[in-house]
């Protein structure tokens, strides 16, 4: 039932209209892997979703128009990823709220994502 959500700035980026890929919905990273294969196969937009990222989440970062990690900070992997690869990121969203597969709007510059219908 997730319709909107703000959170901290941790990257400037682009404001996207994709769909939702989280990290923590998969059991493995080839799982997430294939997902986002598919998506980006047919040009949707990837706005990667995880609890915390690590350098395993390097390439999946490298494919995604923009991130959301809940428990992140400024320093934190991901954000400063999202800031050399010029991405926008936004924290202290929960991250469970964020299901794979939701169309959503991302817009780093107000610190929010909402569900797109």
């Amino acid at each position: 039932n997730f319709t909107e959500a703000t959170g901290k700035f941790l990257a400037e980026g682009a404001s996207v209209e994709g769909v939702v890929v989280n990290i923590d919905d998969f059991t493995n990273l080839d799982d997430a892997r294939i997902t986002i294969s598919q998506y980006r196969a047919k040009d949707i937009p990837i706005i990667l979703v995880a609890t915390q990222m690590n350098l395993s989440h390097d390439p999946f970062i490298a494919q995604a128009a923009g991130l959301v990690i809940e428990n992140a900070g400024i320093v934190a992997h991901g954000a400063q990823r999202a800031r050399e690869l010029g991405k926008g990121a936004i924290g202290g969203i929960k991250s469970k709220q964020l299901k794979t597969g939701l169309k959503a709007f991302f817009d780093p510059a107000s610190r929010s994502i909402r569900r797109m219908e």
